[in-house]
């Protein structure tokens, strides 16, 4: 299973390269493309600021991604039970987009019960943008690529090291031990 976001080539290239792996979509990308949706629209982002009631049924949108996929068509048909006025720009660009089974992104993608795996991206693009900002050019030498991936290896190693031992390093003593290593 591997998590990405809402870029449809992404996912060919992963599926063209894993066949038989499972794409599943960040929530934390789906939130952010519909809250755009909104930020984008002048009319629901007054409500929205303004925390109106048209403000509180655009929040009930983001608890679609919470349930199972079969049951996302059920959850819409409930929505917009209670839809008010003027907001079918919104709910077509989310049907034709989220919920139809067509769509480009279907709730097969982006639709689950919480479990206690991560269904976001966050963890691998906090890790990219740490590792770009090691870099002071945007095409360093490979030798000071190489040191920046040594210096994240024994990081990570220090982590699984006191995990196992129960035991948090922070940064400044995981830098202190790396330095100190090769003397013990």
């Amino acid at each position: 299973m591997i998590h990405l976001d809402f870029e449809k080539a992404a996912h060919n290239a992963v599926l063209e390269v894993f066949e038989n792996c499972q794409v599943v979509g960040c929530r934390f990308h789906l939130s952010q493309a519909w809250f755009l949706r909104i930020k984008n629209d002048k009319e629901l982002n007054k409500h929205y600021a303004g925390k109106t009631v048209v403000y509180q049924w655009l929040q009930s949108f983001f608890g679609l991604s919470y349930l199972p996929s079969n049951e996302v068509n059920d959850g819409f048909i409930s929505l917009m039970a209670n839809a008010p006025p003027n907001v079918e720009h919104f709910t077509d660009y989310i049907v034709d987009t989220f919920i139809d089974e067509n769509s480009l992104f279907s709730p097969h993608f982006w639709a689950g019960e919480p479990s206690m795996d991560p269904r976001t991206t966050n963890g691998p693009e906090a890790f990219h943008r740490d590792f770009n900002s090691q870099f002071y050019t945007c095409h360093p030498n490979c030798f000071a690529v190489i040191n920046i991936l040594l210096e994240v290896q024994e990081e990570s190693y220090l982590k699984i090291g006191s995990i196992k031992r129960n035991y948090k390093v922070n940064k400044d003593v995981a830098k202190y031990l790396s330095l100190i290593g090769p003397i013990l």
